[in-house]
């Protein structure tokens, strides 16, 4: 009985060093399967099967990758890729394309009724009046016209001035209604290279003259040449 004994108490399994009682979600053991500590798991130690656009293989990886690829919508982020929206889009702030030399932005604000937004050459895009209509009603003897559409309704002695045509290229209009006095006329003039298309019909080559409730289109073209549309 005695050599039994001896040999069942070579044979046995020691335990352990005593660990601290309680409850883990992950633990620690020996080759012999006893237990030797135990810990609180963590992301790190959650195994990810990689699959889709995510290549980590633990779930704390997985979180790290998918915050590095995130779109941060409260900081300066540049963002790579096409991106497609399917509902509205709204800019609470400046919106900017593209970069550098080819960057352009869009206003902040609403234009006024009639507003247009065109390029100032300098990367911005702004609300423009200048194909509303203007009443010209001053002391300038000499009025440059600026706006597409003109009503003079001012001293019939002033004239009015047409651009260089080499300024604003072909293409461009102007109307001018005379309202100015029933019994009088106004001029229109161009610069001293510009001419009217049909001089012998208007009169001299770079005037014309508007009678009152006349209205007359000109149209640039070329390169110094107003061409008259004129109605009654």
């Amino acid at each position: 009985v005695q050599g039994a004994l001896n040999e069942l108490d070579t044979k046995k399994l020691a335990a352990n060093m005593a660990i601290t009682a309680g409850t883990n979600t992950k633990i620690t053991y020996d080759e012999n399967g006893l237990i030797t500590g135990g810990a609180q798991a963590t992301a790190s130690d959650i195994v990810n099967v990689a699959a889709g656009n995510v290549a980590a293989t633990t779930v704390q990886a997985a979180i790290n990758e998918l915050d590095a690829e995130k779109v941060d919508l409260s900081t300066d982020q540049s963002v790579a890729g096409k991106k497609t929206f399917t509902s509205d889009l709204t800019a609470t702030t400046k919106l900017t394309v593209n970069s550098g030399s080819n960057s352009f932005s869009f206003p902040t604000t609403r234009g006024n009724l009639g507003d247009f937004l065109m390029s100032n050459g300098s990367g911005g895009i702004q609300w423009s009046s200048s194909r509303k209509g203007i009443e010209i009603n001053d002391g300038s003897t000499k009025i440059d016209i600026t706006e597409f559409y003109t009503i003079h309704t001012g001293n019939p002695g002033w004239n009015l001035r047409l651009p260089k045509v080499s300024t604003v290229g072909s293409g461009k209009e102007f109307v001018v209604k005379n309202l100015s006095n029933p019994n009088a006329q106004i001029l229109i003039m161009t610069t001293s290279t510009d001419i009217f298309d049909d001089p012998a019909a208007i009169g001299s080559g770079n005037q014309m003259p508007i009678s009152y409730g006349e209205w007359v289109k000109f149209v640039s073209y070329g390169g110094n040449t107003w061409y008259v549309f004129k109605g009654l």
